[in-house]
Protein backbone atom coordinates (compact mmCIF):
# COMPACT_ATOMS: atom_id res chain seq x y z
CA UNK A 1 0.00 0.00 0.00
CA UNK A 2 1.27 3.49 -1.25
CA UNK A 3 1.85 6.37 1.43
CA UNK A 4 -0.63 9.41 1.05
CA UNK A 5 -0.92 12.70 3.14
CA UNK A 6 -3.96 14.35 4.35
CA UNK A 7 -4.01 18.16 4.80
CA UNK A 8 -7.14 20.02 6.18
CA UNK A 9 -7.88 23.67 4.92
CA UNK A 10 -9.49 25.50 7.37
CA UNK A 11 -11.68 28.05 6.90
CA UNK A 12 -9.50 30.33 9.14
CA UNK A 13 -6.63 30.46 6.62
CA UNK A 14 -8.72 31.93 3.20
CA UNK A 15 -9.82 35.62 3.23
CA UNK A 16 -12.81 36.96 5.66
CA UNK A 17 -16.16 37.00 3.41
CA UNK A 18 -19.75 37.74 4.49
CA UNK A 19 -22.24 35.56 2.43
CA UNK A 20 -24.62 33.07 3.94
CA UNK A 21 -23.43 30.25 5.35
CA UNK A 22 -25.52 28.00 2.50
CA UNK A 23 -24.13 30.30 -0.63
CA UNK A 24 -19.92 29.60 0.52
CA UNK A 25 -20.60 25.85 1.13
CA UNK A 26 -21.85 25.41 -2.11
CA UNK A 27 -18.85 26.96 -3.72
CA UNK A 28 -16.77 25.25 -1.70
CA UNK A 29 -18.74 22.02 -2.92
CA UNK A 30 -18.84 23.12 -6.96
CA UNK A 31 -15.57 25.17 -7.10
CA UNK A 32 -12.97 24.73 -4.86
CA UNK A 33 -13.46 21.14 -3.85
CA UNK A 34 -12.50 20.65 -7.98
CA UNK A 35 -9.64 23.06 -8.09
CA UNK A 36 -7.93 20.55 -5.74
CA UNK A 37 -8.75 17.64 -7.34
CA UNK A 38 -7.15 18.78 -10.60
CA UNK A 39 -3.86 19.69 -8.65
CA UNK A 40 -1.08 16.95 -9.55
CA UNK A 41 -0.87 14.43 -6.80
CA UNK A 42 -4.28 15.10 -4.90
CA UNK A 43 -6.77 11.94 -5.49
CA UNK A 44 -9.97 13.36 -3.80
CA UNK A 45 -10.74 17.00 -1.74
CA UNK A 46 -13.71 15.99 0.58
CA UNK A 47 -15.93 19.00 1.73
CA UNK A 48 -17.34 18.76 5.22
CA UNK A 49 -19.15 20.90 7.57
CA UNK A 50 -21.62 24.32 7.31
CA UNK A 51 -24.88 24.27 5.90
CA UNK A 52 -26.09 22.25 2.42
CA UNK A 53 -28.90 23.63 0.40
CA UNK A 54 -31.99 21.27 0.53
CA UNK A 55 -34.97 21.31 -1.50
CA UNK A 56 -38.32 19.72 0.31
CA UNK A 57 -40.27 17.73 -2.11
CA UNK A 58 -44.27 17.83 -0.85
CA UNK A 59 -45.91 15.19 -2.94
CA UNK A 60 -50.04 15.58 -2.69
CA UNK A 61 -51.18 12.56 -0.82
CA UNK A 62 -54.68 12.57 -2.92
CA UNK A 63 -52.69 12.21 -6.31
CA UNK A 64 -50.51 9.58 -5.57
CA UNK A 65 -53.35 7.79 -4.80
CA UNK A 66 -55.64 8.71 -7.97
CA UNK A 67 -52.12 7.85 -9.98
CA UNK A 68 -51.66 4.58 -8.27
CA UNK A 69 -48.41 5.38 -6.93
CA UNK A 70 -46.70 5.39 -3.32
CA UNK A 71 -43.85 7.67 -1.46
CA UNK A 72 -41.35 5.23 -2.08
CA UNK A 73 -42.53 5.55 -6.37
CA UNK A 74 -41.83 9.07 -5.72
CA UNK A 75 -38.29 9.07 -4.14
CA UNK A 76 -36.60 5.83 -6.14
CA UNK A 77 -37.92 8.41 -9.56
CA UNK A 78 -36.29 11.43 -8.04
CA UNK A 79 -33.36 9.16 -7.04
CA UNK A 80 -32.74 7.75 -10.37
CA UNK A 81 -33.37 11.62 -12.41
CA UNK A 82 -30.70 13.29 -9.69
CA UNK A 83 -27.65 11.31 -10.65
CA UNK A 84 -24.17 12.88 -10.96
CA UNK A 85 -20.86 10.79 -11.54
CA UNK A 86 -17.76 10.54 -12.34
CA UNK A 87 -16.24 11.12 -16.15
CA UNK A 88 -12.54 10.15 -15.38
CA UNK A 89 -9.75 11.90 -15.48
CA UNK A 90 -8.31 13.76 -18.71
CA UNK A 91 -4.60 13.10 -19.10
CA UNK A 92 -2.77 16.04 -21.62
CA UNK A 93 0.85 16.96 -21.56
CA UNK A 94 1.30 19.00 -18.18
CA UNK A 95 -2.03 18.92 -17.18
CA UNK A 96 -4.75 16.04 -15.76
CA UNK A 97 -8.07 17.40 -15.36
CA UNK A 98 -10.55 15.46 -14.14
CA UNK A 99 -14.39 14.84 -15.39
CA UNK A 100 -17.79 14.84 -14.25
CA UNK A 101 -21.52 13.79 -16.06
CA UNK A 102 -23.50 16.47 -14.33
CA UNK A 103 -27.08 15.20 -13.93
CA UNK A 104 -27.94 17.19 -10.68
CA UNK A 105 -30.62 19.61 -10.37
CA UNK A 106 -29.92 22.96 -9.60
CA UNK A 107 -33.12 24.46 -9.25
CA UNK A 108 -36.53 23.61 -8.15
CA UNK A 109 -37.83 24.00 -11.79
CA UNK A 110 -35.18 21.57 -12.71
CA UNK A 111 -37.11 19.19 -10.42
CA UNK A 112 -40.40 19.91 -11.75
CA UNK A 113 -39.39 18.76 -15.50
CA UNK A 114 -38.32 15.43 -14.31
CA UNK A 115 -39.83 12.53 -16.09
CA UNK A 116 -40.80 11.42 -12.91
Amino acid sequence: MGLFSLYTLGIDLLPQLIYPEIRVRTWVDKQLSKWFINLPGVAAAQVGGGLVREIQVLPDQQRLVALGLSLEDVIKALKQANVESAGGRLYMPEQEISTRVKGRWQRVEDIAMAPC
